[in-house]
């Protein structure tokens, strides 16, 4: 369900799922109003205050838990592949200031970037890298340690390039490992108890004004899913409007050549 509601354009995800909140709630208050009289509904706001204040503490903890570890690995998705990249274009640099030949290593980088490309970001949907990219990094990686330095300067550009190849892998393995929660079965029971708990309270408490308890009703539930709304756009950094996309890599295929 998150992965259809992240594909969708922003707006419609957005409005879909506070338009259902909403729904709900105008539906069931119908239906329980058609039940008990709004007199009767009114009696349990004497009771509400006393024993059901903690709800509100409990949305909020159920809510404020999902947007956290969303935009937290949302936030560091995309710091992870913007290092990563920057890690890419150092070595790029240190290709045209090695006295001798790097097109060996230039080709294997260009094939690595290729398959994150093409295969991994696929891959991050699922919160796993993939398998051919990772292979297509540890031959980059022979092939540099295969390296032998003639000189002084050879020597000391190979050690550079070990260390910004180094980051460019850590990064790699942070971007993987941002992509997907290990709470993300969590964060959706956490979302369906917020939305039911904020929805069902809505049905049998408020004013014994009918119109005023679906204005004022509707506005707490529109908010707290909307709450709820971003917490689900942001659980991906690789779906939805809001995904950091692959295209900006075809630059770095575009500066090798």
């Amino acid at each position: 369900m998150f992965a259809y509601l992240q594909n969708l354009p922003l707006n419609v995800s957005i409005w879909l799922i506070v338009g259902t909140g909403i729904v709900l709630f105008i539906l069931g208050s119908s239906v329980i109003n058609s039940i008990y009289t709004p007199d009767e509904l009114a009696i349990n706001n004497e009771v509400a205050g006393a024993k059901f204040t903690f709800l509100a503490q409990t949305v909020m903890t159920l809510v404020g838990f999902v947007l956290v570890d969303s935009a937290t690995r949302f936030v560091g998705f995309q710091f992870a592949a913007d290092r990563e990249i920057a890690a890419i274009t150092r070595l790029e640099t240190l290709h045209t200031v090695y006295p001798g030949s790097m097109d060996k290593l230039r080709e294997l980088k260009v094939a690595y970037i290729k398959s994150v490309m093409h295969g991994e970001w696929r891959t991050l949907e699922d919160g796993a890298g993939s398998p051919e990219t990772a292979k297509a990094l540890e031959t980059w990686f022979r092939a540099y340690v295969s390296m032998k330095p003639g000189n002084d300067v050879e020597r000391s550009v190979l050690n550079i390039y070990g260390r910004v190849f180094q980051e460019m892998s850590d990064a790699r393995l942070r971007r993987i490992s941002d992509s997907s929660s290990p709470f993300e079965f969590l964060c959706q029971v956490c979302v369906v108890i917020a939305g039911l708990i904020t929805i069902v309270f809505c049905w049998f408490f408020g004013s014994t004004n009918f119109l005023m308890k679906i204005v004022l009703g509707g506005l707490l539930v529109g908010a707290t899913f909307a709450l709820i709304a971003l917490g689900i756009v942001l659980s991906s950094p690789v779906r939805g409007d809001l995904a950091y996309t692959p295209d900006i890599y075809q630059k770095l295929i575009d500066v090798a050549h």
